[in-house]
């Protein structure tokens, strides 16, 4: 690969000449422009391009500007580094009175060399290895010294990306940073001869150039260019495939070429990449998959015989074929697998000529002939026409020509080395139908020829309207289409883009058509209007629908039940949208959407008042019924009632070794699930599951009918624990850390009331431990004692030392004043000295949990 190198020099940034002294320019100061945040030094520079690097990014474009040069990433970004006019620390050169260089007033071994020409002093230069060149005053060659040049900023093309030299804080030249281009950026590649047309290897066409001396004389007054006096011409028909890693690399610009395995390069054959857009089909030898070109060699040619017997001993060695492997660069090769058949000796045939890769339909075949132009060779105005023929690898060359007046008529472009042109007029003001685009042409063999062919202006009208993607975030549908559920695109991004012709557009527009496709080039159909589930009208500015010409907006509504059946959420598709009159197609424009829909986490959000540490603690509350179980959905706020239809999946890491939570019934969804806890209370214990956070997982594959594509959207999971509000609770003095009881009154029977002992739940909330409802049932206490539904009953025994011999119940009674509530009687011995007990309280609640605390207590002996 030819290196090609930005250096200072180019730029006018490296040398100044004043009375015999030159200065290297160097700014520490350096302007780097457009990186997001603005890089303000050297250094920041370094740094950026490393980040570039490490993240993967690679130079599409490296392009001079004045006093620097400017890099372009591929992902868009780029900035400028720019050479100040002189640096702090650059080298000095000055001329000696011995007539040496002296560089920052030390000597050096050069001599200063005088051009005669120019009777001038010829100064040092900066190579593109960064080092000092100054010329040899006895050969009067460039050479290169052993001073490195400081201060210049400069770039040196090769191993497929660039060396970027910058200098440093002190101005000494840093080591170069290698950022990849394309062709570096290429980590691995497949090839291979696509099978249409192969044999036995690489098949290239040998032509022998023998045009006459009077077709050479009428090619260069046509085109003030001579022809080639090489003797062969060589080109192929035949076509590499290539797949390449990363896929979002651009190939298109990289020269391809072939080595052999001792590392030769085919000397003449390369190969252009262009992007392979069809499907990959049995007709193909690989499986190709993204990152997908074509190889198409570049015609090159021979100076005679000799030069094609060395070309063609470099395909075999012995009598065996060399196998040779595609390469972007010196670094990245795919496998040896590419044989070169033996040279075929062609006389050319280049077929007829074809615009626009469609066959010519003119006034003059009389199979074809009509008088509706929509039949003959017409084309559409403000848009490259690219003429070729049927045989591209037998052209040598092309040359396109009209009348003087319909060049002026028509204000026709041509394109002669892309062999294109381009009418700018606009249809409504031509006064012909056609004009004569005379097709010049000389092939491989040397033969000239010409022809001649109508071309009628099409009735499309150019229009560049580029449309951004439209989201739609998929709703429910309503029976009177009043919902939301439709995307828009504006007119005006069109219409603008007609600009003087959009008087002419809206006098012919009279219907419109519209098909989806899952591609940006519209190749690959999903679904024509019919079929889409999308209903497209025209609306005006006050929403209501109006006439084609004087819509404001495309609006297209979604029925979700059908078109979910044609379209995935998270993907790109795209509308095309195209405008007819009564004569034909008169423009279209390509509208890129797509539906999403929300993820199931998105629909519901945990109650806080719930959550500690990410848990969900839910406490039984249906005393009623005495269950345990809950409902799920109590503790959410649901953001959207599609959620409640979730499928509930409980893990297996829920599963314990006497119980586990289990879902109330069997296929139940979010909006009716209960989680209940398998066991009950027994010995005083709690099932194994009781307290313990479980793991649950809300599931759903579809939302109104759109399936979800990426597995996280559809799966929602959360952590709950089941416990019991009184269990969790306990039972506590209400004022100081004791109960105090007279030694006394325990004797004949002490009362502890409410005033001395109170119940708290698990949130401190208060409850009445001794009856506190009148018409209770039995001596002993139970659920009829207590307001509180969540309370069975509440108990005392004595003390483990027995200074209490006995605790009896006094139950609610009513009064004129009201409820009396109850209180517990405790009966024991005269003390002599106040003592210290603590007394067993049993809470049972109303699922069966029972709850025993010791509660301090002292009987006062006064």
């Amino acid at each position: 690969m030819r290196k090609k190198y930005l250096s200072a020099l180019l730029f006018g940034a490296l040398l100044f000449a004043s009375a015999g002294t030159f200065t290297s320019c160097k700014d520490y100061d350096d302007d780097i422009n457009n990186l997001q945040d603005q890089i303000t030094a050297n250094a920041d520079a370094i740094k950026a391009l490393q980040d570039k690097v490490n993240s993967g990014k690679w130079i599409t474009e490296l392009t001079a500007i004045e006093g620097g040069f400017k890099v372009t990433f591929s992902d868009g970004q780029s900035f400028e580094i720019v050479n100040g006019e002189k640096g702090e620390n650059g080298s000095e050169w000055t001329i000696g009175e011995d007539g040496y260089w002296y560089k920052d007033n030390e000597k050096t071994e050069y001599k200063a060399a005088i051009d005669g020409a120019q009777n001038k002093v010829v100064v040092p230069t900066v190579g593109e290895d960064g080092y000092w060149y100054l010329v040899d005053e006895e050969s009067g060659e460039l050479v290169k010294s052993e001073y490195k040049a400081n201060g210049a900023a400069y770039a040196v093309e090769a191993n497929g990306g660039y060396n970027i030299y910058l200098p440093g804080e002190n101005g000494e030249m840093l080591d170069p940073i290698y950022v990849p281009g394309a062709a570096g950026s290429i980590t691995s590649m497949t090839a291979e001869l696509r099978e249409e047309g192969t044999t036995d290897g690489l098949s290239i066409n040998l032509y022998t150039f023998n045009p006459s001396d009077a077709d050479k004389k009428a090619w260069k007054d046509l085109t003030s260019k001579d022809v080639t006096s090489n003797k062969y011409i060589l080109s192929s028909a035949e076509k590499i495939g290539l797949r390449i890693n990363p896929v979002n690399v651009d190939a298109s610009g990289i020269n391809f070429v072939l080595y052999n395995s001792k590392n030769e390069k085919l000397p003449g054959v390369t190969f252009a990449a262009a992007e392979y857009k069809d499907y990959v089909t049995s007709a193909t030898r690989a499986a190709y998959g993204n990152g997908l070109y074509s190889l198409s060699m570049k015609p090159f040619e021979l100076k005679d015989d000799a030069a094609k017997d060395e070309l063609t001993d470099l395909f075999k060695s012995s009598s065996d074929d060399i196998l040779y492997a595609v390469s972007a660069d010196v670094n990245v090769r795919a496998e040896y697998n590419i044989d070169i058949a033996d040279l075929t000796s062609k006389k050319a045939a280049i077929g007829d000529v074809t615009i626009n890769e469609e066959a010519i339909v003119d006034d003059n075949n009389t199979t074809t002939v009509t008088t509706d132009k929509k039949n003959k060779t017409a084309v559409d105005t403000k848009t490259a026409n690219v003429v070729s023929v049927e045989t591209p690898a037998d052209l040598y060359d092309m040359w396109l020509t009209a009348e003087e007046e319909d060049v002026n008529l028509f204000k026709l472009v041509f394109d002669q080395e892309k062999h294109t042109f381009t009418i700018n007029a606009d249809p409504d003001v031509l006064t012909k139908a056609y004009f004569v685009l005379t097709v010049h042409t000389i092939d491989n063999s040397g033969k000239l020829t010409e022809q001649e062919v109508n071309i009628y202006v099409s009735d499309r009208i150019a229009a560049e309207a580029e449309y951004a993607k439209r989201t739609l975030n998929v709703v429910e549908n309503k029976a009177d289409k009043s919902d939301a559920n439709v995307f828009k695109a504006d007119m005006a991004t069109m219409t603008n883009a007609l600009g003087d012709q959009l008087d002419a557009w809206k006098r012919k527009v009279s219907t419109s058509e519209v098909v989806y496709y899952s591609d940006a080039e519209c190749k690959t159909k999903v679904a024509d209007a019919a079929a889409s589930g999308i209903e497209l009208t025209f609306i005006g500015a006050d929403g209501k629908e109006a006439e084609i010409k004087n819509a404001a907006d495309m609006k297209f509504y979604v029925t979700n039940a059908d078109a979910s059946q044609k379209f995935k959420v998270d993907n790109t598709y795209y509308a095309k949208v195209t405008f007819n009159s009564a004569d034909g197609e008169l423009n279209s424009v390509v509208i890129p959407f797509e539906f999403k829909i929300p993820a199931l986490s998105t629909m519901l959000t945990p109650r806080a008042g719930y959550v500690s540490d990410g848990v969900i603690n839910a406490y039984f509350y249906d005393a009623e019924n005495n269950s345990t179980a809950v409902e799920l959905n109590r503790y959410f706020t649901i953001n959207n009632d599609a959620v409640k239809e979730s499928a509930v999946d409980f893990t297996d890491d829920n599963k314990y070794s006497d119980g586990a939570y289990l879902e109330e019934t069997s296929d139940v969804t979010f909006g009716t699930s209960k989680v209940d806890i398998i066991g009950d209370f027994k010995d005083n214990k709690v099932p194994a599951g009781y307290g313990k956070a479980v793991t649950i997982k809300l599931s759903n594959e579809k939302y109104l009918g759109w399936s979800y594509q990426a597995d996280a959207d559809k799966v929602y999971t959360f952590k709950i624990c089941l416990m019991s509000p009184i269990y969790e609770g306990t039972i506590a003095p209400v004022s100081g850390t004791s109960i105090s009881i007279s030694a006394n009154d325990v004797v004949n029977g002490a009362k502890i009331t409410d005033k001395d002992i109170t119940g708290v739940d698990y949130n401190g909330n208060k409850y009445c431990i001794v009856s506190d409802k009148t018409g209770g049932t039995g001596t002993e206490p139970n659920a009829t004692w207590y307001k509180n539904s969540q309370i069975k009953s509440v108990t005392m025994t004595k003390d483990k030392d027995s200074y209490i011999d006995n605790v009896t119940y006094q139950k609610a009674t009513s009064s004129e004043d009201g409820i009396v509530n109850g209180w517990f009687i405790v009966k024991g011995r005269s003390l002599s000295v106040t003592q210290e007990i603590e007394l067993p309280v049993t809470v049972e609640d109303a699922w069966g949990y029972k709850k025993t605390v010791n509660v301090p207590a002292t009987i006062v002996v006064k």
